[in-house]
This record gives structure tokens, C-alpha cells and sequence, in this order.
């Protein structure tokens, strides 16, 4: 029998299915149709499989698109949701109200459908997928539920333990989440020794996370949320970036959650992101470029988000927010001045003259070429390179290797003398062309 193509509601889908069921399968037969949110059907028979299960996939009749288990692993977007959701987001496996009928879905058009029907340990019960098109060109899907009455309860346990054991791999993968896109599986992270930040300011930002991560039963205590939000502030190409990176591999404990901010980020995607991040805390929450959801065409509002960042749930086992912007006049005081939403504010600035000398220092004495006189062009460079960033302080080295690759000679003060020459003209006419934004007003106590 064949679903697809067939425009009918959610009531109806039930009070088909239902009887489909109970004449195919009589050992599911259910009293109700229960619908599922935010299951991964493909990880969830799995895992069932893992456990000893056996899985029937009823057939669709001679429908050529049909779903089934080989279908779902050819193509995740065949009736699944996103496979980093497990359970919905209130935490409940199944819909509160128990049935689908009293669903005030509109009419759909479903576009493809599998029933599934799994037994073990002496039990029986049955998952429909059906992956359907609104009238507009929104895609989603609707997982159906068929178990026999009294075994809802170990349906729900099946459900408890699959989350469960979702929440340990992803916690323990040791990758970094990312809210719509694939994961960031991190090689050779930069540690605490790769930073350079003026002196104190490291040792802080250090406090302040393990401090945090040590203190959740004092949060408990004083009926706080067990939240913090930090913001990294200043020119790009200083070590915003790579303090984030630092932070998620230097505290495994902490779950990194990405969010890329776009124009296009709204408040449905934000919202979801936070709750992902509540339900991996401990987690990171990285909220990178934050100015520019704001302003423009963005789809997000200034009170929206400030909605979302407040509500950050009581419940919380633990959210770090990390918000970083190169703007950060453009967040307004509601952010900036605001602890309880953004708590500590960091300025990371271009580098000054003994922390330019120490990274070209330590960028030449780690050069295969070994230079005998790398501590006395380390101080040269230093004093001439004032305003620049760590980026472009790289690059003299980047650009001097490969003028020293075309002369065919190994690196030389020259190379690096050129580069410096080359790169210094560079950005002063970025500078004249992009100046740079003023940051007066800017932060507490600042006077505008």
C-alpha cells in the first residue's frame, strides 16, 4: 500500500496507518498513533540493531521511492531530521498530548514514506517516517509511533537510553558542533603557549573558565543560573579565533557548540542552536561575528536576541558563551553594558612592542633555517612593525620565505626586510581606504 503523492492531513495519515498496521502487523497493533520529535530514525534502528534487534521494513506497495534502511543511509534528508537532534526539545520523547489527531497541521503533500518495524527482547512496535512538502517549498517530516498499549513505557525507555547514549558519544567525540553544518573534527590544536596577549590577560581569561568550571555547586547555592557569557572585542587577525580554538581543546569538558552567524540566522536557528548547547552542557556556546546579525536584512531583532541570551534556562547543567566581534560598537549597551547577558568584555588588541618581538622570535627561531641572528632581527622588526596585527606579523615571515624560495636561497634578514616593506605599504593603504572604527562610548565607564 502507497502513501506517497497523496495529499491528505496528519488526522488522516493516522486513521490509515492505524489500520494498516493492525492488518500487516498484528503484534503492533496499537490503540493509538503517537507522533516523535526530533528522532533520527536511521541512528535509532541502529542502535536498536546494536542491541540484538530485528528490523522488517514494510514495503510500500511498487512505490519507487519508498523509504528504507539503505535510503535513509544514502540520503539523510529522506525523512530524517537533522542527525544531531535525538529527542524534542523539551527533553520528552514523546508528543505531550499522546495522539495525533487533535494535530492542527495542514493539509500536506508526503512525499516519501517507510514503515520500519523492529522487535526485541519480546517486544514489538513500529516507527513510520513520512517526509512531506508544505505548500510552500519548506521540507520536514513526520515520524509516527505504533506500539501495543502497554508497552509505551519500554518504547519511552528505548527512547531515554538512545539519547543517553547520543549525548555520550557526541560529548566524548571531541569535536566541535556546528548548528547546520557538519562537525569540526580539530588536528593539532593550538594550546595556551600558541596565544600571545598582554601580560595578566591570559592568566585571566584562564581564571574566569576554570573558575566557572569549578563552580557550578555554587551556583546551585546562590540560585543562579549556571551560565556565563564572555566577549572578545577588537581589530581582526589579533587571536579571537585561536583563543576559541584554545579554549575548546583545552577543557574536553566543555562541549563546543558553533553557530555561524549570517544575516540569515534568525530567531528559530539561534533559539535551536541554544538549546543544543543546553542539552550538551557542559557546552561552549561560540557566537562568532556577533554583530552581524544585527542591522540590515537580518531576519534576527536586537530584542530577539537579547530574548534568547536571557533565557538561557535556569536548568542549564552549564552554557559558556564565547561572542567574539571586530564592531563592537554596533552591539549596543543592552549587551555591552549589561552583565548577566555578556559578563566579562576582553579586548584583544594588535600587539605591543614586546609581545611583537617575542612572536617574530619565536616565528624565526622555529625556521628550518635556523638564523644565527634571529634575536637582533626579532627586536629590528619589533620596533617598525607598531600596528600591526599578529596576522600580518606572520606574514612578514610567510612573505619573506617565499622570496627567499624564488631568489633559491635559504631565509635572510633581506627576505624578511623586503616583506616588511612589501606588507607595511599594504596596510597603511587599507588604512586609508577602510579606516579603522572608532570605539569611543564604547564600554563601562567609557565617556562618549
Amino acid at each position: 500500500m502507497s502513501y506517497s503523492h497523496v495529499f491528505r492531513s496528519n488526522q488522516q495519515v493516522a486513521s490509515e496507518l492505524k489500520k494498516s498496521i493492525e492488518e500487516r502487523v498484528p503484534d503492533v497493533a496499537p490503540a493509538e498513533v503517537r507522533t516523535i520529535l526530533g528522532l533520527n530514525v536511521l541512528h535509532f534502528l541502529e542502535f536498536c540493531k546494536s542491541r540484538g534487534a530485528e528490523i522488517e521494513e514494510l514495503s510500500a506497495g511498487d512505490d519507487p521511492i519508498g523509504l528504507t534502511l539503505e535510503k535513509l543511509r544514502f540520503n539523510l534528508s529522506l525523512g530524517v531530521q537533522d542527525p544531531s537532534r535525538v529527542l524534542s526539545q523539551g527533553g520528552a520523547p514523546l508528543d505531550p498530548e499522546g495522539v495525533v489527531n487533535e494535530d492542527p497541521t495542514p493539509v500536506t503533500r508526503y512525499n516519501r514514506e517507510g514503515t520500519f518495524v523492529v522487535r526485541m527482547n519480546g517486544e514489538a512496535f513500529a516507527l513510520h517516517v513520512a517526509s512531506f512538502r508544505f505548500l510552500s517549498p519548506t521540507n520536514s517530516n513526520m515520524i509516527f509511533a505504533f506500539c501495543p498499549a502497554p508497552s509505551w513505557s519500554q518504547l519511552d525507555a528505548h527512547f531515554v537510553d538512545f539519547a543517553s547514549e547520543r549525548l555520550r558519544r557526541e560529548r566524548e567525540s571531541g569535536s566541535i558542533r556546528v548548528w547546520g553544518g557538519a562537525e569540526i573534527h580539530p588536528t593539532n590544536p593550538p594550546t595556551w603557549d600558541d596565544i600571545y596577549l598582554p601580560a595578566g590577560q591570559k592568566q585571566e581569561i584562564r581564571m574566569q573558565v576554570e573558575t566557572f568550571l569549578e563552580s557550578e555547586s555554587l551556583y546551585r547555592r546562590l540560585n543562579i543560573p549556571y551560565r556565563r557569557g564572555f566577549l572578545l572585542f577588537g581589530p581582526p587577525g589579533n587571536g579571537k579565533t585561536m583563543l576559541i580554538k584554545i579554549l575548546a581543546a583545552s577543557y574536553p569538558q566543555l562541549k563546543p557548540v558553533m553557530v555561524p552567524l549570517t544575516k540569515t540566522v534568525g530567531e528559530r536557528e539561534l533559539g535551536a542552536a541554544i538549546r543544543e548547547a543546553e542539552r550538551l552542557a557542559p557546552s561552549l556556546l561560540i557566537l562568532e561575528d556577533i554583530d552581524v546579525m544585527f542591522g540590515g536584512t537580518s531576519p534576527l531583532a536586537y530584542s530577539e536576541f537579547l530574548n534568547l541570551v536571557d533565557g538561557v534556562s535556569e536548568l542549564s547543567r552549564g552554557v559558556l558563551i564565547i561572542a567574539t566581534t571586530n564592531h563592537p560598537a554596533k552591539l549596543g549597551a543592552a549587551l555591552t553594558e549589561r552583565p548577566g547577558r555578556l559578563d566579562r568584555l576582553w579586548r584583544i588588541g594588535k600587539p605591543n612592542l614586546e609581545t611583537r618581538e617575542l612572536y617574530i622570535g619565536r616565528l624565526l627561531k622555529s625556521s628550518e633555517h635556523g638564523l644565527s641572528d634571529a634575536e637582533a632581527i626579532a627586536s629590528d622588526l619589533a620596533k617598525k612593525t607598531d600596528g600591526f596585527s599578529m596576522a600580518y606579523l606572520r606574514e612578514i615571515y610567510t612573505l619573506g620565505s617565499f622570496h627567499a624560495i624564488n631568489a633559491g636561497k635559504p631565509v635572510q634578514e633581506e627576505h624578511l626586510q623586503a616583506a616588511f616593506v612589501v606588507l607595511n605599504e599594504q596596510r597603511l593603504e587599507a588604512e586609508r581606504s577602510f579606516p579603522d572604527e572608532k570605539t569611543s562610548g564604547f564600554g563601562f565607564g567609557a565617556k562618549s
